[in-house]
């Protein structure tokens, strides 16, 4: 039987299927069994390295000096704000440099390398959050990945070699790594060669069960078949160690795989055996409400969850509410818009004041989406409902910011309602909310469809390159960005309003306010995005009527007075 591997005091699979799929999360740990939690982290690795020998003791004194300098850089990644500011391919060549010098001795404790590998997970993650932040920007972190990733592969084979060892959590964050690097693949086939007994001097950690839990995640982030998942869960198992990580990826796996009932059935036995083992169970808890294909079970932990019913605090993260609503809207019969938009309400009132707008918009963005698919015109029970969600929301909130107004105004534009695009834009003055550089991009892109006069979009302008001075804080940045000259552009994408765009494009360029890259950017832009297909000949003969020709490279050929 699949969980027949459980320790001998877990309930058995046979006895859990008699546990009903419609059974509420909050009854699910009635009776729990005593929890054998199983060390991980720094508390293991403090057990673990007290177990190290006197030699090893006596070779970290020798090298004290490198080894206090490789803490201390490893140190600099402890702080959030600290690996901000850090330059971080260096700090890591350092570290790595003093790896690289020491290891053929190996003064290092496990934890020491566990710390390392820890740092280069965190570095990957940032660089994998600076890739995503600054994509409209083209910045390309390949390389810092490409060079970080090398470094896992050379610590990976001194381990394989038995030139090093790592204690449980590091080697966790070797494998989760490939996941955060989008790689799980090469993660897998590094599992391979490192728990291979004839060719590995660690392969007996790399089956240990709270290890294979990050193994199994990267299986399942591979699509592979289920049968394999399954053997190398019974085998860990059978090494006669307990973990919730390879519970959690368990089931993870059945989810995946839609095996709700199985799922079911072992949660109810991970509540029983590692009923405070709170983070594994709240990861379990958003994986039934974001990846499980049955709504039904989706939804009762969605709202056991936000209602603060379920014998663990329930923190259910906005992506995995999005997740369940794109389910929703995803069925294949008629979907339900009043489920999806209950579901999105539910969610908004158990957010927290203090929980800032930003971090849950995602769900606001997904929900007026939703609502604009099923209201494409603005009929009047449309625009009644539209009213009563504002005011939902606003109620809700008390404190709200630009964020909301800025989504909603975006939504609303395949109206081309003059009446409620001016409503929403005048809700900035009734609710005293700053109109930053993003808000008056987004009210110029507002105007595309809808009947103003020219000077308001001048004027609408004027405002948003006042946004950008104040932004800026003289900092010697140039004012006006390629997405300023895409919203006036957006303001004046009827025909009619060609001209108002030219004058006012003109007049940056004889002033000396727009730079080379910015309007190449804007060129770029136009021919990359079929959306805006109807523009690209007019400014193409923009540029040509204003001496502005660029070579394939960006490079301008004619000039213009540019700073």
């Amino acid at each position: 039987m699949l969980f027949s591997k459980l320790a001998t005091r877990q309930v058995s699979l046979r006895a859990l299927r008699a546990v009903p799929q419609a059974t509420s999360v909050s009854s699910m740990n009635q009776t729990p069994t005593p929890s054998r939690h199983f060390q991980t982290g720094h508390s293991f690795n403090r057990a673990h390295t007290e177990q190290v020998d006197k030699h090893q003791k006596l070779k970290y004194s020798v090298y004290d000096e490198d080894l206090r300098l490789f803490n201390d850089k490893l140190n600099s990644y402890s702080r959030v704000n600290q690996i901000r500011n850090t330059n971080m391919l260096t700090d890591l060549e350092q570290s790595m440099n003093i790896y690289t010098k020491l290891r053929s001795v190996n003064p290092f404790y496990p934890g020491d390398i566990a710390r390392l590998l820890q740092t280069l997970h965190t570095s990957v993650r940032i660089a994998r959050r600076d890739a995503n932040k600054y994509k409209s920007q083209k910045k390309d972190n390949s390389d810092a990945i490409e060079k970080i990733k090398e470094y896992f592969l050379i610590i990976a084979e001194d381990m394989r070699n038995g030139v090093v060892q790592a204690s449980f959590w590091g080697v966790i964050h070797l494998y989760t790594a490939f996941a955060t690097m989008e790689i799980p693949q090469e993660g897998l086939n590094l599992w391979s060669a490192l728990s291979d007994s004839k060719n590995s001097k660690c392969s007996k950690l790399m089956w240990s069960p709270v290890i294979i839990g990050s193994v199994i995640d990267l299986m399942t982030a591979v699509d592979a078949p289920f049968e394999n998942i399954k053997q190398v869960y019974e085998t860990s198992k059978a090494t006669g160690g307990e973990a919730s990580n390879i519970e959690q990826a368990m089931i993870g796996a059945l989810i995946k795989n839609n095996m709700i009932g199985d799922a079911l059935q072992l949660f109810t036995t991970m509540l029983k055996v590692y009923p405070d083992e709170t983070y594994s169970l709240v990861r379990i808890h958003d994986r039934f409400v974001g990846d499980c294909d049955d709504i039904p079970t989706a939804l009762r932990f969605f709202y056991e969850g936000i209602q603060k019913k379920t014998p663990y605090q329930a923190t259910t993260h906005p992506s995995t509410v999005v997740r369940l609503m794109q389910r929703i809207w995803a069925t294949e019969s008629e979907p339900d818009f009043d489920l999806l938009e209950n579901v999105w309400k539910s969610y908004i009132a158990s957010t927290s004041p203090s929980m800032g707008e930003w971090m849950f918009n995602s769900t606001v963005n997904f929900y007026l989406k939703a609502f604009m698919e099923h209201y494409p015109e603005p009929t009047p029970e449309a625009v009644s409902r539209l009213k009563e969600v504002i005011q939902f929301y606003i109620k809700t909130r008390v404190n709200i910011s630009p964020i909301f107004l800025n989504t909603v105004l975006s939504a609303v534009q395949p109206w081309a309602d003059r009446d409620i695009v001016f409503t929403i834009i005048s809700a900035f003055q009734i609710y005293h909310l700053p109109e930053d550089f993003v808000s008056c991009r987004i009210i110029l892109n507002s105007l595309e469809n809808i009947d103003v006069e020219q000077d308001y979009i001048i004027s609408r302008w004027n405002k948003l390159v006042d946004a950008q001075k104040n932004s800026r804080n003289n900092n010697n940045q140039p004012v006006i960005q390629q997405l300023d000259l895409l919203a006036l552009l957006r303001a004046c994408y009827r025909p009619e309003r060609e001209l108002l765009f030219t004058s006012i494009f003109e007049d940056l360029l004889n002033r000396g306010q727009l730079t080379q890259k910015v309007i190449y950017e804007m060129k770029q832009s136009l021919h990359n995005n079929p959306r805006y297909s109807s523009k690209q000949e007019y400014f193409d003969k923009l540029l040509k009527k204003n001496f502005i020709e660029f070579k394939t490279n960006g490079v301008m050929e004619k000039h213009v007075p540019f700073n």
